[in-house]
């Protein structure tokens, strides 16, 4: 494997403590949807809790609701009349903004949800062209219950809003956009996902035989849920045909932070507290096949230190680069990517180990 330079996208840095990036492509007519996943962070000087998902759509000839004026919200931005439109979609807390990717990452709109207990997790679903959107409590005593909306993208507008009585975390849906699966959260003394209902957020059922303790992280993909527990070694899988799990790995060296799949579900990359890097998993036979450690980068750390490391990982389409989101350890270089060779505030770095 070698260390190669995959990305750089300059950013000015959020002034907001919580932030969910979802970057959306939306075709209006013919729904195409996309894998490639990256998670990336602008640098700040600031130490923050950032949350971070970049997924895409495509939007071709139908704007981006009734509100959409840059800035102001009054016009819908340029571009729709058959061309395909690009924008990124910013959760706050509190606070949804969209940009225009193909003017310079440009404000379009601003508009208040009620997300003002904290973003947890945003997934969207090509079919019925509607994001979802966690927030509020991740289980546990002091942290408590949290609650999901869906907002719909053509609309422009929260559709409905669902208060559980437990935790919620970083949740997934299938591709039929007929189910989500909900952690019950990272601080909850629990192995519990939820299989909640995308048309109305009603919960209709729960994953049979999870081990996977304080329910973190998801991966729904080809009739799979894929299971990350904050406080597990063992990563597991369901079947959503019967919600029960099929699949066990061989325990990791350290406890399971985010993670990816390749498109043949043969392998799972999973990134892990207190470890700068990440290891394989078998998915056919369960073991850990090898561990990559990331060098070169301090460990030390004397302020808002971070659980682990590294918490994020994706791959190219072409399934070649793996993508290694680094957590910084001191807050002057704060939030970037494995690599990052800048000091500027305002850059995000993102190195990536590609397989030879």
């Amino acid at each position: 494997m070698t260390i190669v330079q995959y990305m750089k996208i300059n950013m000015s840095p959020s002034e907001s403590k919580t932030e969910m990036i979802a970057g959306l492509l939306l075709r209006c007519k013919a729904f195409t949807k996309l894998r490639w996943k990256v998670g990336f962070l602008p640098a700040s000087s600031t130490p923050r809790l950032v949350t971070v998902l970049l997924f895409s759509w495509a939007l071709a000839g139908c704007g981006i609701g009734s509100n959409q004026s840059k800035g102001s919200g009054s016009s819908p931005p340029p571009g729709g009349g058959g061309g395909i439109n690009h924008y990124e979609y910013v959760f706050t807390d509190g606070t949804l903004y969209v940009y225009d990717l193909d003017a310079g990452f440009s404000l379009v709109k601003s508009k208040s949800i009620p997300t003002s207990g904290g973003t947890r997790g945003v997934v969207a679903c090509v079919g019925n062209a509607t994001l979802y959107v966690s927030f509020g409590g991740d289980g546990g005593p002091n942290n408590g219950n949290g609650s999901l909306l869906a907002y719909d993208l053509v609309s422009d507008a929260v559709v409905w809003t669902r208060n559980y009585s437990h935790g919620i975390d970083s949740h997934a849906i299938t591709s039929d956009c007929a189910l989500i699966y909900m952690p019950d959260g990272e601080l909850a003394n629990a192995t519990i996902w939820h299989a909640v209902d995308a048309k109305t957020g009603n919960e209709i059922g729960t994953i049979t035989g999870s081990q996977a303790s304080n329910p973190h992280n998801t991966i729904v993909f080809n009739g799979h849920v894929y299971l990350g527990g904050r406080q597990s070694t063992l990563f597991q899988a369901a079947n959503v045909s019967d919600n029960t799990v099929y699949f066990t790995s061989a325990n990791t060296a350290h406890t399971i932070r985010p993670f990816t799949l390749n498109a043949e579900e043969t392998a799972a990359y999973i990134t892990e507290t207190n470890f700068l890097g990440f290891e394989q998993i078998d998915l056919k036979t369960g073991a850990v096949r090898f561990t990559v450690p990331v060098g070169g980068f301090s460990t030390n750390c004397w302020l808002n230190c971070p659980s682990t490391p590294s918490h994020g990982i994706s791959m190219s389409p072409d399934e070649i680069i793996r993508c290694l989101k680094r957590r910084a350890p001191a807050p002057t270089t704060a939030w970037g990517m494995v690599g990052c060779t800048t000091a500027s505030t305002d850059d995000m770095c993102l190195l990536a180990i590609r397989e030879t």
